[in-house]
């Protein structure tokens, strides 16, 4: 095979992993030389994607003058992690952050800066959301070299002010709320939620039944949001028959798991039960403080809840009930 003259990068076949990689060479900031590697599974793939990476590479705007709206970009094509859901509240936090700082050159921008852009957003939530992307971004930025510190660290964080008070869903009260579920898989749902503790969108929408473990102990399921979460998690045995009851192949919860129409069944489903509002979150909020009450170590309800740190499961998700206190002051 005849060789590519140099600095305009390789391409080789691995057959023991059945794919092609591309390897190019980028210009940092500082002016050190990095090799950067991509995976293709074809060699027409492979050429493709060698030709748009030296593209990009000869632009010295890419390597010195890129803008944070560029890098934003950039970093959400190609270096971005999570699923569907993460990946969807990404790119509307990317969206809003490049009308608040997007014209900015990348090493130009400053805590303080972030701070005045995120007074601006839309909403506090989404100027949460903002930042914690920022800081994602400017990592990656960061360990390529391409800024020397990371100013969304140094940015200050955004409080939510929230004046709900957590409700905690007993056997009975959940069962009040199923018995006026009309769709089934929603019904199952909100049991799962109830039974495993186990974050809606980001762990159990998306979950597929391949991504559950057997073993002869029972059935675990991985999260998604943390390293502590992707570490296998049991599911109660009594739940198994009302998941493998919806029949679908792929999907543990086939049909459209939209956020709003769940959102909005499960509304609907207290106002016919008479059960006061709350959000969908209570039921983990639920599923800890039921096993707190009941004498579970605050270490194995954050492990089962796919928490590292059992002070924010302590802090943010266990609310003993006043009859349960009361038990304590008459005994």
């Amino acid at each position: 095979m005849r060789r590519r003259r140099k600095g305009s990068g390789s391409i080789f076949e691995n057959k023991a992993r059945g794919v092609w990689i591309v390897r190019y060479y980028v210009t940092m900031v500082d002016g050190k030389v990095k090799r950067k590697q991509v995976t293709c599974y074809s060699n027409r793939e492979a050429k493709r994607e060698l030709a748009k990476r030296l593209e990009q590479t000869s632009d010295k705007k890419v390597h010195y003058d890129i803008t944070l709206g560029e890098w934003l970009d950039s970093w959400l094509t190609t270096s971005a992690q999570g699923n569907d859901h993460t990946k969807s509240n990404y790119a509307r936090a990317v969206r809003e952050a490049k009308t608040l700082l997007g014209w900015h050159l990348l090493h130009d921008v400053t805590a303080p800066m972030i701070d005045a852009a995120l007074a601006k957003a839309s909403t506090k939530r989404n100027a949460q959301e903002i930042l914690k992307v920022l800081r994602i971004a400017f990592k990656e930025a960061q360990r390529e070299r391409r800024i020397p510190d990371n100013p969304a660290s140094l940015a200050r964080p955004i409080k939510l002010e929230s004046n709900h008070k957590a409700q905690i869903f007993t056997a009975a009260k959940l069962q009040k709320v199923l018995a006026h579920t009309e769709n089934p898989v929603y019904r199952a749902f909100f049991a799962f939620l109830w039974a495993t503790g186990a974050r809606p969108w980001s762990e159990a929408a998306p979950l597929r039944w391949d991504d559950l473990i057997r073993d002869e102990d029972g059935v675990y399921f991985h999260g998604a949001k943390t390293a502590k979460g992707r570490e296998p998690r049991p599911i109660a045995n009594w739940m198994l028959p009302h998941l493998m009851a919806l029949g679908s192949e792929e999907f543990i919860f086939p049909g459209n798991m939209d956020q709003s129409k769940v959102a909005k069944a499960w509304k609907e489903a207290l106002q016919k039960a008479e059960v006061p509002h709350a959000p969908l979150y209570d039921l983990r909020r639920s599923f800890a403080t039921i096993r707190a009450e009941r004498g579970d170590p605050v270490s194995v309800v954050a492990s089962l809840m796919g928490q590292s740190d059992s002070k924010t499961t302590e802090a943010h998700y266990i609310r003993i009930r006043r009859q349960e206190m009361r038990k304590y002051v008459d005994t």
